[in-house]
């Protein structure tokens, strides 16, 4: 949590009338401790009613905080279930899109989004945060399972109500576990190693690169008549290996556009268990 920067909270809501409306009753809470602790952090509250409008506000927040330079931490408040969020028109939004929409704001930001989703099972997000393509955000907190509107709003409430008064991410999301158990954290570079480590495990084993070492060498044989050994196939590829790692770790963090995220986000052999 200490490895990303903020300087807006930004809340959108999509929630039915009549319903709790927890984006704006969190709004309140948080520009109170604002004016409170004389933070130099804004919040911002958006209500939208379809997909078409949720994604023209992110857009519009991405745009914002290119021209003001101040990073935002969203905040989603809906519903949700385990395919991906439902808006008050009735609009989904799966997580595959919702990937897809968020990867701009992350883009623009340097890998700084967090984001906060106040729905039921918002933690399957990350079942579409794959890591062969560039991070959509920075962290996620969410729920991983259903959970009532009073449940979500107190584990947010705790969330911010400790990150404002402290400015202090660990202790925020401490406070989070206390208040709402059932919520899951998790950051880019955790999320890296935890799935690439399980990629290599299932995928990459030695027993694996020995049977595809004989496989391509097989194949060499019949097409040239000659072949090297196997040990000679079976290092080749380990190498690309280290090459495909290289290649998934500088698409995933983003470090061609942005070289600081090298150290930032470290990874080495060792992490993804090689």
């Amino acid at each position: 949590m200490a490895n990303f920067k903020f300087a807006k909270i930004v809340i959108i809501e999509s929630i039915p009338d009549g319903q709790f409306h927890s984006g704006a009753a969190l709004y309140g809470q948080i520009e109170a401790q604002l004016r409170h602790y004389e933070r130099p952090v804004t919040c911002q509250y958006i209500a939208v009613k379809s997909r078409k409008e949720f994604r023209k506000e992110i857009e519009k927040v991405g745009k914002a905080a290119t021209e003001e330079g101040r990073i935002p931490l969203l905040q989603v408040e809906c519903h949700g279930n385990d395919d991906g969020l439902e808006l008050l028109n009735g609009d989904r939004i799966p997580w595959p899109l919702l990937c897809a929409i968020l990867f701009p704001l992350n883009q623009m930001t340097g890998l700084n989004l967090f984001v906060c989703i106040s729905a039921c099972f918002g933690a399957f997000l990350l079942k579409e945060y794959m890591v062969f393509n560039p991070a959509p955000f920075f962290g996620l907190l969410s729920a991983t399972e259903e959970q009532g509107p009073d449940e979500l709003f107190r584990g947010f409430s705790a969330f911010y109500r400790v990150l404002i008064e402290t400015l202090d991410g660990d202790k925020a999301t401490a406070a989070v576990r206390e208040n709402a158990p059932k919520f899951y954290l998790t950051d880019v570079l955790g999320h890296f190693v935890r799935s690439y480590r399980a990629y290599l495990a299932n995928y990459c084993t030695d027993e694996m690169y020995w049977e595809r070492a004989e496989k391509v060498r097989q194949i060499d044989l019949r097409k040239a008549g000659t072949a090297g050994t196997i040990y000679f196939y079976y290092e080749r590829l380990k190498a690309q290996e280290m090459d495909k790692i290289k290649n998934a770790m500088e698409i995933f963090f983003m470090l061609k556009q942005f070289p600081e995220n090298v150290d930032r986000f470290p990874v080495t052999l060792a992490d993804l268990g090689r």
